[in-house]
């Protein structure tokens, strides 16, 4: 069977509410930047979805 082996989250974890990219070690600002071109858009999605 299939475990977490981290089940609490890291002071520094992203998806905390009180923190900030301040605490996140290496955070860079453009590399957070370029992700959006990752985010699917719903265009796209419905596109993929009639093929």
């Amino acid at each position: 069977m299939w475990q977490l082996k981290q089940t609490k989250q890291c002071k520094t974890c992203p998806w905390r509410k009180d923190t900030t990219v301040k605490n996140i070690p290496s955070y860079c600002p453009e590399l957070h930047k370029d992700l959006q071109d990752t985010i699917a858009n719903e265009s796209s999605v419905e596109q993929l979805s009639e093929g």
